[in-house]
């Protein structure tokens, strides 16, 4: 019976020790895009209310839907519950998707991460997402340009930019953006290291995702989705299993007092 609620403890200290390292999460499978995905939806936790800017007098616009439909509309996915965050926009249209950082800017040691898919870009069009500023000022921008061969990123104002090595693809990627002290930050995608700078002078309070004309159809249409900000992962440990001995030492002394 001790050994039972033993297990039974660490399980629930474990799960819930996890669960509190992250900072901020949202996907598209989240109850509160069942009837669709608009302005002031909030989902998740730790981010603000969505918000909508655009442009152009064509096709654009959002939509709650499966990732798998762009490209040859037989790619890859990163869907939740077979949804993810889309954005569409024809030729000279643009159409971008905000939200805030709700518990506060982005600290040194914590990590912005989220996967994208885009579709077919047309040239000169490109598809991303931007880390800005309070007042919408851009400091990171992860991004990638209809008829060029690699994704890019760019830092304005601060230092490191370029290619990366990842190729274009319609299957999707995992960007992960870590910033470090004193506005460095470094960049991988698929968990391999892509590059690093440092940033402007500023706080990363909030992010954007974008189309810039990428084409007609859903085979161009954009996605992203599993938005999330931890920690930093040595912390995160520190914390999961300094919290778990604490809680143990606890729980074995009310143990030891129950009969075997």
């Amino acid at each position: 019976m001790k050994s039972l609620i033993t297990a039974l403890i660490l399980t629930a200290i474990s799960s819930t020790a996890l669960h509190a390292a992250l900072i901020a999460s949202d996907n598209a499978g989240d109850s509160t895009y069942n009837d669709g995905w608009t302005s002031a939806d909030n989902g998740g936790s730790g981010f603000g209310a969505w918000s909508f800017t655009s442009s152009g007098g064509g096709s654009r616009g959002n939509y709650v839907g499966s990732s798998s439909v762009n490209g040859n509309g037989s790619s890859g996915n990163i869907d939740t519950s077979g949804r993810s965050f889309g954005l569409f926009a024809a030729p000279f249209n643009n159409i971008s998707a905000i939200r805030g950082f709700s518990l506060g800017s982005l600290g040194a040691g914590q990590e912005f991460i989220v996967s994208l898919d885009n579709g077919f870009i047309n040239s000169g069009a490109s598809v991303g997402f931007m880390l800005q500023k309070s007042d919408g000022t851009t400091l990171f921008k992860f991004f990638f340009t209809g008829g060029q061969s690699f994704y890019q990123f760019d830092a304005p104002g601060g230092s490191g930019s370029g290619n990366t090595s990842v190729g274009f693809t319609t299957d999707g990627l995992v960007v992960d953006f870590r910033l470090g002290s004193s506005s460095a930050f470094s960049l991988s995608v698929n968990g391999n290291s892509q590059g690093s700078g440092t940033l402007d002078a500023g706080s990363i309070s909030r992010v954007e995702f974008f189309n810039v004309g990428a084409g007609n159809g859903s085979g161009s249409d954009f996605f992203f989705n599993s938005i999330q900000v931890v920690p930093e992962p040595t912390n995160m440990a520190l914390g999961v299993f300094g919290g778990l001995a604490i809680c143990f030492v606890g729980f074995r002394r009310i143990l030891s007092r129950l009969p075997v």
